[in-house]
């Protein structure tokens, strides 16, 4: 039997968020003043940058986001290989 995949059972709006994330990624680090900083995502949709993540989550929290409609990550190069993500249990 084949192992479910993380992409099957990853909510829609992490998803999507996450897709356009590292779709922009490559522009994102060229510019030296965004490296370092958090960027916000609600699918397609880029929603800020700031210094630290805070100030991001009470913005997708403000606009009514639920936590698995959005994601917050750091500006800087990542990893080619996926990585291992232990996502809540309400999540699958």
């Amino acid at each position: 039997m084949v192992p479910q995949s993380t992409e099957s059972w990853l909510p829609e709006g992490i998803r999507a968020s996450r897709d356009a994330f590292f779709r922009d990624l490559p522009e994102l680090i060229k510019d030296r003043d965004l490296r370092g900083k958090w960027v916000a995502y609600h699918g397609d949709e880029r929603l800020g940058v700031a210094l630290d993540d805070e100030p991001l989550i009470l913005e997708c929290i403000r606009r009514g986001l639920k936590a698995d409609e959005y994601i917050v990550d750091i500006i800087e190069p990542k990893p080619t290989e996926p990585e291992e993500v232990d996502f809540p249990s309400s999540w699958r």
